[in-house]
């Protein structure tokens, strides 16, 4: 059942957001590996322009701080 989910959900991302993410639209793409490591860092902004560390909102200016 869980597969079907996956087949007919092309393109979008299942993830810890509350708020749905889409992902950027680039002209040449880079394949990243390690990109999908579990102590990858991942940072989202969305329509409204809030910062997420992970699944926490976070002030962009406070960003450097949780990062380092």
């Amino acid at each position: 059942m869980l597969f079907f989910l996956f087949l007919f959900m092309p393109g979008q991302i299942i993830c810890g957001f509350r708020n749905s993410v889409d992902m950027p639209k680039v002209a040449h793409p880079i394949s990243m590996r390690a990109a999908d490591r579990e102590d990858a860092i991942i940072i989202a902004i969305n329509r409204e322009g809030m910062v997420f560390f992970g699944t926490d909102p976070v002030e962009a200016k406070w960003l450097h701080e949780r990062i380092g």
